[in-house]
This record gives C-alpha cells, sequence and structure tokens, in this order.
C-alpha cells in the first residue's frame, strides 16, 4: 500500500466520509465537463478511496 493510502485510512471515519462525498459529487459534474483531464483526475481520487459507484 502506497504512503497516500496509507495516510487516506488513517483519516477518522467522518473525515473521510467527507472527503467520499465531496469526490462523487466531483464524479458528478467531471462526467458533464468537457475536460477529459477532470474525469482522469477524479478516477484517481476514486482509486486512492477505493470508491465503487
Amino acid at each position: 500500500m502506497d504512503f497516500t493510502k496509507i495516510l487516506l485510512y488513517a483519516l477518522s471515519p467522518e473525515l473521510r466520509k467527507l472527503i467520499v462525498e465531496f469526490v462523487i459529487s466531483l464524479s458528478d459534474i467531471a462526467s458533464t465537463s468537457g475536460n477529459p483531464l477532470d474525469k482522469i483526475i477524479i478516477g484517481v481520487f476514486k482509486q486512492l478511496l477505493d470508491i465503487k459507484e
């Protein structure tokens, strides 16, 4: 497990939940964005946080 994932898993459950909700809301925005990089970056965040939609 890389250092970033270790840090993300060390967060309190409340903070992690808020971050996951934020990334999911960003995902909705990125899906309508014309910028393909938005989708790629959100995909990276989802992988780091193990978000499966």
